[in-house]
């Protein structure tokens, strides 16, 4: 916390977000181009070409109407896809947010410091949630560094969205309410609110200007990696497909005892170029799962007919509207850690994040179904990082 304050001392938190580019809308030829790529590990030649086919009509026909609509809402919006997904992604979804939607987490993730105990959610709760209000008071004062990528200011507004918001039910879409604020902006909630025994109690965690100390709160006890696209004005993030034609290659050659040491590592060097690349061109905008929807939510807005191309099987079988079977995401660096559900009933939910010495990793499954085991899949992507290890260091004997 200390060291954060020092280093924030010539910015604010805030200072970069009108400075920010608009998120750019793809050229539609190369989306399209890199959705037939994704879609190839899924399918057989004559499917793909079937494929090929939809995806070549939709190019040449509605695809081009649909493009130009979009083009010219990005004219009156900074940011193209922020109103649309918050929606689809979490407004209009009907089913309980608190275990489907919600992230779950940030918390304290103290590996050998704090191990399970009972009798013990009231003390460390206190002390995680003191911890987060002073959080709330870096966000309030503007001290939280801007984030970055060498000297490049990243998009910050998501914080402003951690703390004093509600999201209001309603009959077919939610909404949300922030009332967060800047001390140079305002006034700004500072209280609290416990669940507890089927009870809402209420209380200020602020006490003549400074906050409570935790002994005086009260508190109870297909593969999707996701790319942040916070390089543009209120970016949030991105799709990156990461089961590649090198992708499966490589693990073919894994599996495969007549492959030599050398051509398995060369496949593998091939997957990850080619997931880098995509991670790169997810961030800077060049993604295309994101650019589909919006395609989509446009001839939703305009009342046409839903295009071919996202009633293919094709386009369901690769990931596409929310199947994919598993669901990654980097956490960052720190000793934060959070998870998530699977997206689909066979699926797993896969948070990890990177320590100097070790990956820390939170994986999930629906026990109610048969097929998926998170503990195996846990234990099974150890041991290939265990195989990788082994082949880079033979490989260079």
């Amino acid at each position: 916390m200390e060291n954060q304050l020092a280093k924030s001392s010539e910015e604010r938190t805030f200072q970069y977000q009108d400075s920010l580019p608009s998120l750019p809308v793809p050229s539609l030829e190369e989306s399209l181009k890199k959705y037939l790529e994704s879609v190839k590990p899924f399918a057989n030649e004559e499917e793909y070409k079937k494929t090929e086919a939809i995806v070549q009509k939709f190019q040449n026909g509605i695809g081009e109407k649909l493009q130009q609509k979009l083009l010219e809402r990005a004219k009156e919006k900074r940011n193209w896809l922020e109103d649309w997904w918050l929606n689809v992604a979490y407004l209009d979804v009907r089913i309980p947010s608190q275990l489907h939607v919600n992230f779950g987490g940030p918390a304290s993730h103290i590996e050998h410091y704090w191990p399970p105990k009972e009798g013990t959610q009231l003390e460390r709760g206190s002390i995680s949630l003191w911890h987060i209000l002073n959080y709330w008071q870096l966000l309030r004062k503007e001290k939280l560094p801007v984030h970055k990528v060498g000297n490049t200011p990243l998009d910050m507004h998501q914080f402003r969205m951690l703390f004093s918001t509600c999201k209001v039910p309603g009959i077919t879409r939610d909404s949300v309410i922030n009332y967060f604020r800047t001390e140079s902006e305002g006034h700004c909630p500072s209280h609290i609110a416990v669940m507890c025994r089927g009870r809402v109690f209420v209380f200020d965690v602020m006490h003549e200007g400074c906050l409570m100390t935790p002994p005086e709160i009260l508190s109870p006890g297909c593969c999707y990696e996701t790319a942040m696209t916070r390089y543009f004005y209120h970016g949030r993030t991105e799709t990156v497909r990461s089961c590649t034609v090198e992708a499966v290659r490589w693990c073919q050659s894994m599996q495969d005892p007549s492959t030599s040491l050398f051509e398995q590592q060369h496949r593998m060097l091939e997957a990850f170029a080619k997931h880098n690349k995509m991670m790169k061109d997810c961030s800077t905008g060049k993604g295309f799962d994101r650019h589909l929807l919006g395609l989509s939510l446009i001839a939703k807005e305009e009342c046409l007919p839903v295009p071919e191309l996202f009633t293919d099987p094709l386009f369901s079988r690769s990931g596409g509207g929310g199947n994919f079977v598993l669901s990654t995401s980097l956490i960052g660096y720190l000793r934060v850690q959070g998870v998530v559900v699977p997206m689909v009933h066979n699926g797993y939910g896969f948070f990890y994040h990177i320590r100097d010495d070790r990956f820390i990793v939170a994986c999930t499954a629906w026990k109610s179904c048969p097929e998926t085991d998170a503990e195996k899949l846990v234990q099974q992507t150890f041991r290939a990082f265990s195989d990788m290890m082994q082949l880079m260091d033979i490989a260079h004997l």
